[in-house]
């Protein structure tokens, strides 16, 4: 540390961008996001153009114990309807369903309680549409052609189970890209359930499924580079004060294109996310400066003992050249709340529509 010292302090060369970082930042309390996480990363190699988190905290006053140092873009929780973009994976990987096969859905599965989100019903509808519109009742029917094993095997294959920051080494030699990065997981420790109720529930992205909002917009990556599961990274470099380099971190694939899912399938399922936004759950996006595509989520939780929701929506744009994967989590809102994740996606579509 000595005025004359050439090689102290460190300098860290990130992925980040400081105009998005900020943008995103305004975004979540713009939009009243008291506990959530926004992920920006690059869709060509997954860098971490941005990463937010709520509720924020003072960098001089640290305390642990309060909670709000917790980065919520790396905890795990549970991903709701997200989560059925690894089932539309698994059936259309495993030739257990069809994009066109009808299904119906009169708003109940008649067993364990469990209904759709539309209590009217869907009626009939294709597993194309039945992902547009995030039918439960499709997605628990689908779910029961496979088993928890396959659920689980193209979880990992999208990149969501344990962890997926780069990382490399060993006790004191040990570089990770994310302090406190949790891990994601299908089933409690990791093995595959085959009991009915536990899967229709797991389809759906509740039970003991949890991932985290980095690995959400990976999986996008993922789906966008045809199988292919990069590890994410917000460090370039380090460097001494003079420019050499004490440590460089290049990109680094987790799961190679061929070992993971099919490109065709992750075409597939990239194009029946643009119908989300063009007449399923993500209509209110069309209004967008680029045209959108994307897979919401609501996931049901309890805050201070009462009902409530995790809202969810990954996507990317623009979508006839992808440039951003995007996840947006808005946890522990009241139920019948406003969809803040779906107005946040927008406002950070937009604000990198219009730094282009």
């Amino acid at each position: 540390i000595a005025p004359d010292n050439p090689y102290y302090p460190l300098k860290v060369t990130t992925t980040l961008d400081l105009r998005v970082q900020r943008g995103v930042e305004s975004l979540l309390d713009r939009f009243g996001i008291r506990q959530g996480a926004v992920v920006v990363l690059d869709a060509e190699n997954a860098d971490v153009i941005a990463m937010a988190s709520r509720p924020d905290y003072d960098p001089y006053d640290v305390d642990p114990e309060d909670g709000r140092w917790n980065n919520r873009a790396l905890k795990a929780i549970a991903p709701g309807s997200v989560f059925k973009t690894v089932v539309a994976a698994a059936a259309l990987e495993e030739g257990v369903a069809r994009p066109d096969e009808t299904f119906h859905c009169d708003g109940t599965l008649g067993q364990y309680g469990f209904t759709c989100w539309l209590k009217s019903g869907h009626g009939h509808l294709t597993f194309e549409e039945a992902f547009a519109e995030s039918c439960n009742i499709v997605f628990a029917q689908v779910v029961r052609r496979l088993t928890g094993a396959q659920v689980q095997s193209y979880a990992q294959k999208l990149g969501l189970i344990g962890k997926i920051g780069w990382a490399e080494g060993e006790g004191a030699a040990r570089w990770e890209q994310f302090d406190a990065e949790e891990v994601g997981r299908t089933f409690v420790g990791d093995r595959p359930s085959e009991d009915d109720g536990v899967l229709v529930q797991t389809a759906i992205g509740q039970r003991d499924v949890r991932i985290t909002p980095l690995q959400a917009a990976n999986m996008v990556v993922t789906l966008l580079n045809g199988g292919e599961v990069a590890s994410p990274r917000v460090v370039k470099d380090v460097r001494y004060r003079n420019g050499a380099i004490v440590r460089s971190f290049p990109e680094r694939t987790l799961v190679e294109r061929g070992e993971g899912i099919s490109g065709r399938t992750g075409k597939r399922i990239t194009r029946w996310m643009e119908e989300v936004v063009e007449f399923g759950t993500g209509v209110s996006l069309q209004s967008a400066k680029w045209k959108l595509a994307g897979k919401s989520g609501t996931a049901e939780t309890t805050y201070a003992g009462k009902p409530a929701v995790n809202q969810w929506f990954v996507g990317f744009g623009p979508a006839e050249r992808p440039r951003y994967a995007v996840a947006v989590v808005a946890e522990n809102v009241p139920e019948n709340d406003m969809n803040r994740a779906v107005a946040v996606f927008r406002g950070v579509m937009d604000m990198l529509a219009e730094m282009k």
